[in-house]
């Protein structure tokens, strides 16, 4: 499975070429998009440590090492 936000349509007939289907989703569809539950989970991890921290990119580093 292969997601794409935005792809040109030469991009298309190359999928297209070698037998896979192409499904759209709707415009605005982060429930279907399988990648914002991950980045739903990071974000609140990186919520629950941020005041253990200096600054948030130490936060997003902290968490990203345990991913």
């Amino acid at each position: 499975m292969l997601i794409f936000s935005t792809a040109r349509v030469e991009f298309y007939k190359l999928i297209e070429s070698v037998g896979c289907r192409i499904l759209f989703l709707p415009t605005y569809s982060p429930d279907l998009n399988p990648i914002e539950h991950y980045w739903f989970k990071i974000k609140n991890e990186i919520r629950k440590v941020t005041g253990q921290f200096k600054d948030i990119s130490m936060a997003v580093e902290h968490v990203l090492k345990f991913i």
